[in-house]
């Protein structure tokens, strides 16, 4: 008389190659998710900016010069994507001071830098804050400072002119 077994289940290495598989497949699946997310962001933020030199341009023709303040961009209608860019050091517009060029300096949210010069956009490894993005109207007569930043450290918010 013999004894038959039955398999009835699936063995501990069976099952260890079915774990590390999936494991495999979702950490690709994840790298793949993380790259089309950074580059949606970048897109984003390269579609605001285009956005932002043809409001720019609007402003001009119909004040004669680029918006000089928070208050004038607010007029401006200017909107952009929040969720796109870091939380600070991320949106600086700065004009000439004979009001006819411009200049913006963006850090998207994976880091990537672009500058919006007189409508151009380009991308950089500059810092974009500040007297950096001023510096770009060279050689144009522009302030020392920037005239307007998009998101507030004081207040831990977004400029009321970017939303």
């Amino acid at each position: 008389m013999s004894i038959e077994r039955k398999k009835n289940g699936f063995t501990i290495v069976e099952l260890l190659i079915v774990v590390v598989v999936i494991g495999v497949l979702a950490a690709i699946v994840i790298v793949a998710y993380n790259g089309i997310t950074s580059q949606a962001h970048n897109t984003a933020v390269k579609s605001d900016l285009a956005n932002f030199a043809k409001k720019m341009e609007l402003y001009r023709v119909n004040n004669g010069e680029y918006p000089s303040n928070s208050t004038e961009l607010e007029n401006a209608d200017v909107k952009v994507t929040q969720d796109s860019y870091l939380i600070r050091n991320n949106f600086y517009y700065c004009r000439s001071d004979d009001g006819q060029h411009f200049a913006v300096g963006v850090w998207a949210l994976d880091s990537t830098r672009y500058w919006l010069i007189d409508g151009a956009i380009t991308e950089t490894t500059d810092n974009v804050y500040g007297s950096s993005t001023c510096d770009q109207l060279d050689p144009h007569a522009h302030p020392v400072n920037v005239n307007a930043f998009g998101y507030h450290n004081d207040s831990s918010t977004w400029q009321t002119w970017t939303e």
